[in-house]
This record gives structure tokens, C-alpha cells and sequence, in this order.
């Protein structure tokens, strides 16, 4: 009975937040009490497993709801997750923030490409972004690297990342004597320009 009048005061009390929860037990996919709960849960960084199952429901139901999937994010890449569904609300994240992204989505969605191997031109741009975060990152350079080697025109960024990593104490002598051959290969063409 005195759910509505909650409601329709958006009351955050403690007394309110244990009938929403308990409305929640009930009634899991009342998108009203879980974006409540979750501003609640954001607000006083709570991250009990009750927490982590309303705003995860929540990003089921309206990934959009902006402060929600950014909290639901920071909480996975704070936990070090790196599954599917985690890449999915970094994903999210970097869609919605695009340039404003926090650095440990960033950082989450590079080593979710690297141990994917992916290339693409997303990928590609995340590992730049986080290189800029962690410019020693060793497995953001090889992957930059190795996409590089398979491009056939080189922009400066490929560049900076191939004398990079042919100075890199780490680098072995083959990748080394690859990176010479492709660097030398257009500084004619640079001169020329």
C-alpha cells in the first residue's frame, strides 16, 4: 500500500529502499524500483551481490540508463571481468561516452581485444586510446604493431608505434629486423614528400 505513495515520491529513505527491495525479491523486472534502487546503490557505492543484480537487470532491461551502465562498468573492470556480457556494457560505455570514457573501460576493453586478437578498426582505436593511458603497455604495442605490419599504408600513429616498439629492450630480433624493413620501406617515400 505504501509502495505508490513511495513512488511517487521517488523517497530514498532507508525505510523505502528495504519495501523497494522487497518489492524486488517479488517483482524483479519493475524497471520504476530498479532505476530507484540503482541511483541508491550508485549513491552510496553499494556492491553486494543485491546491488550487482539491480543494475545488472537494469542494463538488461534500458542499457541506456546512462549513470547505471557507467556504474555497472567501473564495478566489472573494478572486479577484473572480462566476459562477453562485461564487454557488452564497456561497449555500451564507449558508445555513450565516447570521448569522455573512463580510463579503466578503456583499459578493460583493450585487454578484452587483445585476448580476443581482434584488428579491427575499433579495436585498433581502443588500443591507441589506451596506450595513451599506459604508453609502456607492451601488449597494446605488439597489437598495434602486428596490425600495422598488415596494413599497406602507414599513418604516423603506426609509425610512432613501430619505431616504438623496434627500440623496446623486449623486442625480439626478427620482429625487430620485420619492423626495420617496413620503416624502411616508406621513409623514401616520406622524403620525398
Amino acid at each position: 500500500k505504501m509502495l505508490p505513495y513511495l513512488l511517487r515520491n521517488h523517497d530514498t529513505s532507508e525505510m523505502a529502499i528495504g519495501i523497494y527491495e522487497q518489492h524486488f525479491s517479488t517483482h524483479p523486472k519493475r524497471e520504476q524500483i530498479l532505476s530507484i534502487l540503482s541511483e541508491y546503490y550508485i549513491k552510496n557505492n553499494r556492491s553486494d551481490d543485491l546491488a550487482m543484480e539491480v543494475v545488472e537487470l537494469l542494463f538488461s532491461l534500458n542499457p541506456r540508463a546512462r549513470d547505471n551502465t557507467l556504474y555497472l562498468a567501473r564495478l566489472f573492470a573494478r572486479d577484473g571481468k572480462f566476459d562477453s556480457s562485461a564487454q557488452l556494457v564497456y561497449e555500451t560505455v564507449l558508445d555513450e561516452e565516447e570521448e569522455d570514457t573512463p580510463p579503466e573501460i578503456v583499459s578493460a576493453l583493450a585487454n578484452i581485444y587483445i585476448k580476443a586478437g581482434r584488428k579491427d578498426s575499433q579495436a585498433r582505436e581502443i588500443y591507441f586510446r589506451e596506450l595513451e593511458l599506459k604508453p609502456h603497455n607492451t601488449d597494446v604495442l605488439r597489437m598495434l604493431g602486428n596490425i600495422a605490419h598488415s596494413k599497406k599504408h602507414l599513418d604516423e600513429r603506426d609509425i610512432k608505434v613501430l619505431s616504438k616498439l623496434f627500440k623496446a629492450p623486449s623486442t625480439d630480433e626478427d620482429f625487430r629486423l620485420s619492423i626495420a624493413k617496413n620503416l624502411v620501406k616508406i621513409l623514401p617515400k616520406r622524403k620525398n614528400e
